[in-house]
């Protein structure tokens, strides 16, 4: 891995066509993808367990500051992102394939339930990030933080991960 990102260093996109370009930088996005479903299910388990209580943190905010150079609302979004992917398996595999972007699926993420899954990963193919992102936004389903359920909600702002809505977060 190591020879990669030596060779990486030393690429020269001034040799490239606008089209290489293109399939070069895409390629390299969505290959960060899997790495950040990785970083999800790591902000997962952390803020479900509190680790940063044992760390010596009091509030997640000073925790998430410090150490990982995240904002609170951050480390809450990948912790909802894993929860909700944990229930949504056809969402899960397209993001670790690089079939679907970390903006599309974390969109996803607050508003396809298992019922409705295959529509919403439909949607996202189709649409734009910024489209989707309005689309959901106009949605009334949102998932719920409790067991994975589906509820209409006032916004889709309002899912959370079970962590953040039983409080413990």
């Amino acid at each position: 891995m190591a020879t990669e990102v030596v060779a990486e260093s030393r690429y020269d996109p001034r040799s490239d066509t606008v089209e290489a370009l293109d399939a070069r930088l895409v390629e390299l996005v969505r290959s960060g993808a899997p790495l950040r479903r990785a970083l999800a299910r790591i902000a997962g388990a952390f803020v479900e367990r509190r680790a940063w209580e044992p760390l010596g943190f009091v509030r997640l905010a000073d925790y998430a500051r410090e150490r990982p150079g995240l904002s609170a609302r951050e480390l809450h979004e990948l912790a909802h992102v894993d929860a909700a992917l944990a229930a949504l398996p056809a969402v899960d595999a397209a993001l670790a394939s690089g079939r679907l972007g970390w903006t599309k699926a974390r969109l996803l993420c607050r508003v396809a339930t298992p019922e409705r899954e295959a529509h919403w990963l439909a949607e996202a193919r189709r649409l734009s990030a910024t489209e989707l992102a309005r689309r959901c936004a106009r949605s009334t389903w949102g998932r719920s933080s409790r067991a994975g359920t589906s509820r209409a909600t006032t916004s889709p702002a309002t899912a959370r991960c079970s962590a953040c809505a039983s409080g413990r977060a």
